[in-house]
């Protein structure tokens, strides 16, 4: 009993209600089994509902369909459940498509967002000026309301223009988006990199929008058109020509922000980790943007990679996320290994003898939960978002036959391995490339 109200999981609960009369009406009748279990993340609630506000009749169809999508996924023969033709696909043609949380597809075009509903028709746009624009989308309220963030860059003023918007979708009855409607929220334009554009990956979280280029990690509240860099270079280096042989090692291969804290994780080219708390980010009077060394930083927590990284995932185990780092250990290895990070953050008040008033980034190392030896190496390797919350995350290659394989996706209670084909860069969507 004390186990279903407090250690449970969505498969013991589904499998505890159909053995006796009393293990049936403690879970139909008690919010506190649902609320209490390990995976409870991974139930995928109705559009604007929390587990608190969900009919409790509806939870455990909710749960059999997570426990039914695990098992989908550890079968050998995958193949794909949904194909979306978009319309009014032509020229030109779209530079990149994602699969935005589950929900909704979004396709870059030259000068515009277009977005699409799952069955490909569109349900609304967002011009922009320029060719190219960086996005990325967050959920702030159960998926009826989003955030969008998106970052252009214009080389003939060489500056950044910086926009958060507001997303409010509307549902049919059977949950499928029918309509989504746009609002400005903020926008200013900042001298983020010189020259250089913002790499095209970016971040949310919260009312900051995080973007790099080089060994440069930006933070920018467009709220308040301010904005704070940080370098993986030492600080006797960033006064010095940008394109050092140091610096270029020190530049961002890959960077990520944890799914509940708010810290980012950023991997150098050199094998170097750090994980930067995101502080507080406010308008300067004039306009200048600060930019911090990470380097001997007593708040940032590092850790020294054993090889060269190949992907990076974080995975939910037992109510716990840890970061998983996929990497090269050497020419002399025929296999990948994965090293598992725990990430935390607590209050301290002095660096040395210096006194500080934020949080430390602490980095542990803690045994995989995982196969320490994954796979035979690959060509190419990418860390993709899933949509359901079953699988958060999920490691996949492909050929250079453009043939897909799932080395691993990992959810509450393990992974699987499991081979999988499809076209080009995402075989859930047809009509353009890419996707999540």
């Amino acid at each position: 009993m004390n186990l279903l109200l407090f250690a449970a999981n969505a498969e013991l609960t589904i499998a505890s209600n159909q053995t006796c009369h009393r293990f049936r009406s403690l879970i139909n009748s008690e919010q506190l089994v649902w609320a209490n279990a390990q995976d409870a993340f991974r139930l995928p609630l109705p559009p604007g509902k929390s587990l608190s506000s969900v009919d409790l009749s509806t939870i455990p169809n909710l749960a059999a369909r997570v426990t039914s999508l695990s098992n989908l996924a550890k079968r050998r023969d995958i193949k794909p459940i949904r194909y979306s033709r978009l319309a009014e696909i032509g020229n030109p043609i779209p530079i990149d498509i994602r699969l935005v949380q589950g929900r909704l597809i979004v396709a870059e075009y030259p000068q515009k967002l277009v977005f699409y509903s799952l069955e490909g028709r569109i349900i609304g746009d967002i011009p922009h000026p320029h060719d190219n624009c960086g996005f990325n989308v967050e959920d702030v309220g159960n998926g009826k309301h989003l955030m969008l963030g998106t970052v252009m860059h214009s080389w003939r003023q060489e500056l950044s223009i910086i926009k958060l918007y507001s997303l409010t979708l509307e549902y049919n009855s059977t949950n499928a988006v029918i309509s989504m409607q746009h609002t400005l929220l903020a926008e200013c334009t900042l001298d983020l990199f010189g020259f250089d554009s913002p790499s095209s990956q970016l971040y949310l979280r919260d009312k900051y929008i995080i973007c790099d280029q080089k060994d440069m990690i930006a933070i920018v509240n467009p709220v308040e058109s301010s904005a704070i860099r940080f370098s993986t270079s030492p600080a006797d280096s960033l006064s010095g020509p940008p394109i050092g042989h140091q610096r270029y090692l020190n530049h961002i291969g890959f960077f990520n922000i944890h799914p509940t804290l708010p810290v980012v994780i950023i991997i150098t080219d050199n094998d170097d980790l750090y994980a930067l708390r995101i502080p507080e980010c406010r308008a300067s009077p004039t306009g200048w943007i600060p930019t911090h060394s990470l380097v001997n930083d007593g708040c940032t927590g590092t850790f020294r990679l054993p090889g060269q990284t190949a992907s990076v995932t974080f995975g939910c185990y037992d109510g716990e996320w840890l970061l998983n780092v996929l990497y090269d250990p050497g020419p002399t290895e025929s296999c990948r290994k994965m090293v598992s990070l725990r990430i935390r953050l607590e209050s301290i008040t002095t660096v040395g003898e210096t006194p500080v008033a934020r949080s430390a980034v602490f980095v542990e190392l803690v045994p995989p939960r995982i196969p320490e030896i994954l796979h035979p190496k690959r060509p190419w390797v990418r860390s993709y978002t899933i949509s359901y919350r079953d699988t958060p995350s999920t490691l996949i290659s492909h050929t250079h036959k453009m043939e897909y394989q799932i080395l691993f996706s990992h959810g509450g209670q393990g992974n699987a391995c499991v081979p999988r084909s499809g076209d080009a860069r995402g075989n859930l969507i047809s009509g353009g490339s890419g996707g999540d």
